[in-house]
């Protein structure tokens, strides 16, 4: 039988009902209510339970029921895949897609800038911007969605990635319909770093004082929502206090940032996930004994030509029987 590969996004399991549109169709508008039944399909329920000749159904874009004995209602469209496969699809939780990245502003004929330039009641740093929403910047990219899909992803945490405090992410779905179908949920993280990004300001200009702007943040938005707010108006702060409910993606630049940032985490008892760069596990007992959640990327290196058999000789070989491995259990 011929193998063939379906790639099922979880597009269909996420997608909001289209019970009511708040703007105009332009045309027949289209909302099928009957049930789509995937037949004879190999469905990969998670990376351990696969249901073989088993049946997807399917209504109103919401997957409702997968096994191998599914009543199929008289009113289903019926596609048999003939032994393909169904996958779930990846979360990408580490993206600015569909987020236009700031234009970093002219610094010619300027001196120092040490306040903010950013008219209204916000933090006296541009580095930090907690009251952003990148759902507020998000726009559909077919091209872009179009890769994603491609390697596997349905789903897009997205994020503004620009500053120290870039405000909160938005988690959509990579299809190519409008914002307004394609954001699942406008505020789901808030993104941090140690980089200073398109601010022009002369401050932070080294690590230690990224550092020192993070946790004299976090003081001074403890003091807000203990009274400072009768004080003061800032929105930042204000914007800052409510979003510490949700978890902090922190995005290091070396394998070092995750235990700075997790030493801050501790500081002031915050949910954070530090995505690395690869090389943390040059410190695996650290982040073990540290107990920090990291996001590692894959990026797999091309494989070697081994089409000439002269050139082949000189690939190297590692024998992993010789590698001494410590035990790590860390997550």
């Amino acid at each position: 039988m011929r193998s063939l590969s379906l790639l099922l996004l979880l597009l269909l399991i996420c997608s909001s009902l289209h019970a009511q549109v708040t703007y105009p169709v332009n045309g027949i508008p289209s909302e099928p209510k009957n049930h789509t039944a995937y037949i004879h399909a190999n469905i990969q329920i998670n990376y351990n339970t696969t249901i073989q000749n088993g049946v997807l159904l399917i209504r109103e874009n919401k997957i409702i029921a997968a096994g191998a004995d599914v009543p199929i209602p008289k009113d289903a469209v019926i596609i048999d895949l003939k032994g393909a496969w169904i996958y779930p699809s990846f979360i990408e939780c580490f993206s600015n897609y569909g987020i236009k990245y700031p234009e970093k502003k002219s610094e010619s004929g300027k001196g120092p800038q040490f306040l903010s330039e950013k008219p209204g009641a916000y933090h006296w740093n541009e580095a930090v911007h907690p009251e952003t929403h990148a759902s507020d910047y998000f726009t559909t990219d077919e091209k872009k969605a179009e890769t994603l899909r491609s390697m596997g992803f349905g789903l897009s945490l997205s994020q503004i990635q620009d500053g120290i405090m870039r405000g909160t992410s938005t988690l959509v779905m990579c299809g190519n319909e409008r914002e307004n179908n394609m954001i699942l949920k406008p505020q789901v993280s808030q993104a941090w770093s140690f980089l200073k990004g398109s601010s022009t300001q002369d401050y932070p200009s080294s690590l230690m004082g990224s550092i020192a702007l993070i946790r004299q943040t976090l003081y001074d938005a403890q003091w807000y929502r203990q009274g400072g707010f009768k004080e003061e108006t800032n929105l930042s702060l204000q914007a800052l206090n409510e979003s510490l409910i949700l978890p902090i993606i922190f995005e290091g630049t070396d394998e070092q940032d995750v235990l700075r940032a997790k030493k801050i985490a501790d500081e002031f008892k915050l949910n954070m996930i530090i995505k690395g760069n690869g090389a943390e596990y040059q410190i695996a007992r650290d982040l073990q004994a540290a107990q920090a959640v990291v996001i590692i990327p894959v990026n797999f290196p091309p494989p070697y030509d081994v089409s000439n058999g002269v050139a082949a000789e000189y690939i190297p070989l590692v024998n992993l029987k010789h590698w001494e491995l410590a035990p790590f259990n860390g997550r």
